[in-house]
């Protein structure tokens, strides 16, 4: 090393005639060499280990992924950027990103803050982490291959005004004293009105069937609908969907050219991968017409507004 300072020293004194700034110069040039160096050891020593709090999220939330550089201890901190691509099949997207983060002695987990504001199914593929030397001028890069399933699920509005009028139904006709009688609604068959208690109590009643137990028919498409508008229509169905559930309903929700039987709330993050995994641009099939629609028209209303136009 000394031997490279004096020769280039002694060449910029013939050329310059300052051996003092030509020893300065050939420094710089070692210090240089040597950095470049070092980052080529430490890029065979390094690793990259990124793990995500969470692998189902709600849209608007951030992710957190804990990310850890190891094999190396760093004295100082040093900044370093994560090469990362953000892919979706259901909403056919694929952008690079870059994530810039510090890490050295003093730092044990570096943190990936990122909002996620569509919901959707993505894939975060992280595929090089980059940095400088000492000296900031040369920048290494190792290459490696990670992936990170995630799925953001839509918003969910609470239909507290449905909720309330099923309460007071089910209240006033818990106000009778007798078991397995209602008030008579239009549209009951006469067959079923009580005749005793009537000509007793002169109320028109009814005796109560069985509960229905067929599943509700939901039928999912977006063919007709702009991209803006999909996080809109998700949160209307699941915010209905959840709602059926709540209340005992299982459900038939129709996609594509798939069907999910939907019996229990858990069985929503699979549901919705396999919707966002499905080919929508096309409607259902015809037999399944009859199904719930929803339409959330022009977009231009809020889904607050949507959904308590719906309860009314």
């Amino acid at each position: 090393m000394y031997f490279f300072v004096i020769i280039f020293g002694i060449i910029y004194w013939i050329i310059y005639g300052n051996w003092i700034g030509g020893c300065l110069v050939a420094s710089l040039f070692l210090i240089l060499f040597l950095s470049i160096g070092r980052c080529k050891r430490e890029k065979n020593r390094l690793d990259v280990i990124i793990v995500a709090s969470e692998y189902m999220i709600t849209e608007g939330e951030p992710l957190r992924l804990d990310i850890k550089v190891l094999g190396k201890e760093f004295m100082n901190s040093r900044q370093f950027e994560l090469d990362y691509t953000v892919e979706s099949v259901f909403r056919e997207q694929k952008k690079k990103k870059t994530l810039r983060f510090v890490w050295g002695r003093q730092e044990q987990t570096a943190v990936f803050p990122k909002k996620m504001e569509v919901c959707g199914d993505y894939t975060l593929h992280f595929t090089a982490l980059r940095w400088k030397d000492l000296t900031g001028i040369y920048m290494e890069k190792k290459e490696f291959q990670k992936e990170i399933r995630l799925l953001v699920m839509p918003k969910r509005f609470p239909m507290e005004m449905m909720s309330k009028k099923l309460i007071n139904e089910k209240l006033w006709e818990q106000g009778f004293e007798y078991d397995g009688i209602r008030p008579y609604q239009e549209g009951d068959r006469i067959s079923r009105v009580h005749w005793k208690l009537y000509a007793g109590k002169g109320d028109l009643l009814v005796r109560k069937e069985e509960e229905d137990t067929a599943p509700a028919e939901i039928c999912v498409e977006i063919c007709n609908l702009k991209e803006k508008q999909f996080s809109n229509y998700f949160a209307a169905f699941y915010s209905i969907s959840g709602f059926l559930l709540d209340e005992g309903i299982s459900q038939k929700i129709y996609f594509g050219k798939s069907c999910f039987e939907l019996n229990h709330i858990e069985q929503y993050g699979e549901l919705f991968t396999e919707i966002f995994q499905e080919n929508l641009k096309y409607p259902v099939s015809e037999e399944h017409q009859e199904a719930l629609k929803i339409d959330i028209g022009d977009g231009k209303r809020t889904m607050e507004d949507y959904l308590y136009d719906m309860e009314l």
